[in-house]
């Protein structure tokens, strides 16, 4: 059973979320400001469910006690002040492609 109900889930669903992960903070700049070492992606509201909301991952950093629940309302509040949100994760991975994957420690 530990088979059919955590490595086969971990296996098949790794590479997605690697792609998710390198997202949240691969291209960003190495330096201590939380407004521009992490990314936002704006996905949509299954992804974020399924997520937790941690699509919202430069709101998650800047404000930890904030429930997972309410990083949408953070994010109306703050959003525009950060330097990395992108629309979707395929934007997210094409930026980080043609910015050459540099600072990328996901």
């Amino acid at each position: 059973n530990a088979v059919i109900y955590w490595l086969l889930p971990r296996v098949a669903g790794e590479p997605l979320m690697r792609l998710i992960r390198m997202s949240e903070h691969g291209g960003c700049p190495t330096v201590s400001n939380i407004w521009r070492n992490t990314r936002t992606v704006r996905t949509w509201p299954p992804i974020r469910w399924l997520a937790w909301n941690m699509a919202y991952h430069a709101e998650h950093h800047a404000l930890a006690a904030v429930p997972f629940h309410a990083l949408p309302r953070l994010h109306a509040l703050v959003g525009d002040r950060f330097e990395h949100v992108e629309q979707g994760y395929w934007r997210a991975q094409r930026s980080l492609i043609r910015n050459g994957w540099r600072n990328s420690h996901a």
